[in-house]
């Protein structure tokens, strides 16, 4: 029992660490978060994957980045198939506006990276992933806290700023 609390424990702290020196994301996409994962690492190291799959991480980084930042899909929870399947048909899906047109071969080519890539990450290296999403967690929170912070000064300043008074009338 002891060494599940100490091995999660030395978890947690490298995830900590790793997430300092690998999350270097600039202001316009930390101010498009929206989820825990968006502030997680925002590249996957696939020197050691299958050719065809380094060939599948490149479309994708060059497909989903269009949107918005890779570390939303590199630390999203999903990890089956089907999960990944949604996933890319909301995205498909969104993308019908935008010069961005995706074949069939080339959902299916980034499909096949996110399962590929779940497997080996996120379910081969399970206590790392859980302990880095328990980071993520907490910067967020943080964040948000941050975040609202600001809005709250924000408005503050822009009932400061009203020049017109529109109650009722002082009286003499």
């Amino acid at each position: 029992m002891k060494s599940n609390v100490m091995t999660a424990a030395i978890l947690f702290v490298g995830a900590m660490v790793a997430f300092s020196a690998e999350n270097k994301n600039s202001s316009a996409a930390r101010r498009n978060t929206r989820y825990y994962f968006d502030l997680g690492p925002s590249q996957i190291d696939v020197s050691a994957y299958p050719k065809i799959q380094q060939k599948n991480y490149a479309l994708f980084a060059q497909t989903c980045s269009r949107c918005h930042t890779l570390a939303r899909p590199i630390n999203a929870p999903i990890v089956t198939e089907k999960g990944w399947r949604r996933y890319l048909r909301r995205m498909h899906a969104y993308s019908k506006n935008s010069p961005v047109k995706l074949t069939q071969p080339e959902i299916n080519s980034i499909l096949s990276f996110l399962v590929y890539d779940a497997k080996i990450r996120k379910v081969g290296q399970r206590k790392q992933f859980l302990a880095q999403t328990a980071v993520l967690k907490v910067k967020f929170a943080q964040f948000k806290k941050q975040h609202l912070l600001l809005e709250q000064k924000k408005n503050a300043k822009e009932v400061g700023r009203s020049y017109f008074y529109s109650g009722p009338s002082p009286q003499p």
